[in-house]
């Protein structure tokens, strides 16, 4: 069975991998659920829009994912509830990097 972390990291790469590496992704966590469960990752990015670490979560009552974005401190930004798997990419670099002049 594949872990959550290794199947969000899919996720994140899967539709462009371009996309998430332009995010300057580094220092990657796997996070644990109350139950010691892998069910996460946090990462560290420098994007054009955030610079400091993302988080994105699975809540397994609801299937979905929770994204949060912190600063370099670790202080709360912003938090994306009830993400859909393939909404992730595209949430996050909204976030993080995308602007209206890139085209891909």
């Amino acid at each position: 069975m594949e872990k959550m972390s290794d199947y969000i990291l899919r996720i994140l790469k899967g539709n462009n991998i371009f996309v998430f590496w332009s995010w300057g992704p580094s220092q990657f966590e796997i996070l644990y659920d109350e139950y010691g469960s892998d069910m996460g990752i946090k990462f560290l990015v420098n994007g054009h829009h955030h610079k400091g670490f993302v988080e994105v979560f699975y809540d397994r009552s609801y299937d979905l994912f929770k994204v949060t974005l912190k600063d370099k401190k670790g202080n709360v930004k912003e938090v994306i509830d009830e993400v859909y798997f393939d909404e992730l990419q595209n949430i996050i670099d909204k976030k993080i990097e995308y602007i209206d002049e890139y085209s891909y």
